[in-house]
Order: C-alpha cells, then sequence, then structure tokens
C-alpha cells in the first residue's frame, strides 16, 4: 500500500484484548461494528504535520508493516492527554481527504508505541505536542 496523504481525521479506539482480529473480506475491507470499543477519542490535530507511513519488509513468518502515523497537536488538556496515555490496546481509525477510512492496527497487533515529544515554544502560550504511534503487524492498513 501506498502511504496515506491528506488525513481529515484520527480516532483513537480503546478496545478490549479478548477482542476477536478483524478479518478483511476480498477488498480488504474491515467494520469496526466487528471490534469491541471500550472507549475512543477524536484527536484535534493540525492537519499539515499529519503523516501515515508503510514499510514492509520480508521476515521468515512472512510479510511485517511498520506503519507509522505522525502528527501535531498544537493544545491538548491535561484530561485528554492522560486518556490517550493511558488506552494500552487501541487502534487509528484514519481518514483521508477522499473520505476514505482505514484502520491500523488489530486486537492480536493493537498500535502498542507512543512517541510524545513537547515542540519548544515559538509563539507565547503554545504548548504543542507531537505523537508518534507505530504498528508491527503482518497485515497490510485495512480499509473501512
Amino acid at each position: 500500500m501506498n502511504n496515506i496523504g491528506a488525513i481529515t481525521k484520527i480516532i483513537i479506539h480503546e478496545i478490549d484484548p479478548s477482542t476477536p482480529d478483524l478479518s478483511p473480506n476480498a477488498a480488504g475491507i474491515v467494520s469496526l461494528s466487528d471490534l469491541t470499543i471500550v472507549s475512543s477519542n477524536k484527536l484535534l490535530f493540525t492537519q499539515e504535520s499529519a503523516d501515515c507511513s508503510v514499510k514492509e519488509s520480508e521476515t521468515a513468518q512472512g510479510s511485517q508493516f511498520e506503519i507509522a502515523v505522525k502528527f501535531r497537536i498544537p493544545r491538548i488538556s491535561p484530561e485528554v492527554f492522560a486518556d490517550i496515555i493511558r488506552f494500552k490496546y487501541f487502534v487509528l481509525e484514519i481518514t483521508d481527504a477522499n473520505s476514505q477510512g482505514y484502520l491500523i492496527g488489530n486486537a492480536s497487533t493493537p498500535v502498542k508505541s507512543i512517541t510524545n515529544k513537547i515542540i519548544p515554544a515559538k509563539t507565547s502560550g503554545y504548548n504543542g505536542r507531537e505523537f508518534t504511534f507505530t504498528s508491527s503487524q503482518g497485515h497490510d492498513i485495512l480499509y473501512l
């Protein structure tokens, strides 16, 4: 799959770890209704900063996909930040400018890694953060 460009929406879905993996249909499409979602958080982010990259490599177990979603949030409340950090098992729902939905992660390979970097203030009162979510999974990004 090519990298996703022009990301317009990012939603973090915390899922129940006992949820079975989603299996895409012949067209590679899955449904969020098949996930046991515990809670969700739609992130307000700077759209120009959002980027999703996919790197495929071959391993002894088959293809492995390393997916990274990076974006900046200009201002975030402590409650929202704490909510994001506390998620243990989650997937990312991403929508691009063409209204195409994507799902990153699955029950057996949830998005686990969060890198959070505070961006130095260049403007008074700016307390932005840059997030990078990563997933290492045996399948490409799924379509919603």
